[in-house]
């Protein structure tokens, strides 16, 4: 499809039209004024959300709409990322202080790393159906949290591609509560602390999930099956790696 460019830059006072590089939106732009059919282009640096902030454009199955980190060039982030992008310099940083949710259906993100500066709030919340993600972290950098990396229901059909889930300490939460036909792929899910086996989950039950080249380390449960509830079935584990699970 043919995409409406827009270009948001951290340095951005506001009020641009965000019609090119030159002429940037702040992101609070950028979740105000996004809709479908528009390729959002954030460029690297650091951005601070406060408060509840909600993106909802409108959008459709033809008319998706696109979050697109990139470093210096538009699209230098939609390969596979390199071993260890530094956040805010090699790739958009977002930092939360309390929430931040995208409501709207066909979303894409690439190329962006999410973080939560608070320990009782969720790194992001996905409502809307039929994503596709990749090259994207997510984390929760506090010792001890209350609150899973992935929030909501509504996460049915997802695609996860070569994206991090990770956490900076211990935890008796799940990372992420999975919903129906999600899909992670060379994704890598892990916490800094050794975690004991009342603490962190990677994935908490769902349906008809597959997970595909994934990494599990440091973590009290890699994948929880419950085959005793009749919605958590139908999970396919392909040459994946569990590590101190």
């Amino acid at each position: 499809m043919a995409w409406t460019d827009r270009y948001v830059d951290a340095s951005a006072s506001g009020g641009g039209t965000g019609t090119s590089p030159a002429d940037p939106w702040t992101l609070g732009e950028a979740i105000s004024n996004g809709t479908g059919g528009m390729r959002i282009n954030i460029k690297a640096g650091s951005y601070s959300l406060t408060g509840t902030n909600t993106v909802a454009p409108t959008t459709s199955h033809s008319s998706p709409c696109y979050w697109r980190g990139y470093k210096t060039t538009l699209g230098d982030l939609d390969g596979v990322l390199d071993s260890s992008p530094t956040d805010g310099t090699d790739i958009p940083f977002i930092t939360s202080s309390y929430r931040l949710s995208f409501s709207s259906a066909f979303m894409k993100l690439s190329g962006l790393s999410f973080s939560q500066s608070s320990t009782n709030s969720y790194v992001v919340a996905f409502y809307g159906a039929m994503y596709t993600i990749k090259n994207t972290r997510f984390r929760n950098p506090n010792s001890a949290i209350t609150e899973v990396l992935i929030d909501a229901p509504g996460r049915d059909h997802h695609v996860y591609t070569n994206c991090e889930f990770s956490m900076g300490g211990t935890t008796s939460v799940n990372f992420v509560d999975a919903d129906i036909g999600q899909t992670f792929d060379s994704c890598v899910f892990s916490s800094d602390i050794q975690q004991t086996a009342s603490q962190g989950t990677a994935i908490y039950n769902g349906r008809s999930l597959v997970f595909h080249k994934c990494l599990f380390k440091n973590l009290g449960v890699g994948i929880e099956a419950n085959t005793a509830a009749a919605a958590n079935t139908n999970f396919s584990v392909i040459q994946c790696t569990f590590d101190q699970i």
